[in-house]
């Protein structure tokens, strides 16, 4: 679980530092959510379907904000 929370935190450090907001809920304004399983059927996940939300995981946001 740690680990988890220390990866959550150090994508919420690198979103903000594009000067971008992360937050923990999926609405209409959301332009990308980062989850960890792409076939979730989470809440948050089925929001980002519902409101065409793009999905990512992690290694492909950061591979995003190295190109």
């Amino acid at each position: 679980v740690g680990c988890v929370w220390f990866m959550r935190k150090q994508l919420q450090d690198k979103i903000t530092q594009q000067g971008a907001i992360a937050v923990s809920s999926v609405s209409k304004n959301t332009d990308l959510l980062i989850a960890d399983n792409t076939v979730s059927g989470n809440k948050k996940y089925q929001d980002a379907i519902k409101y065409g939300v793009k999905i990512i995981t992690p290694k492909e946001f950061l591979i995003l904000l190295n190109n």
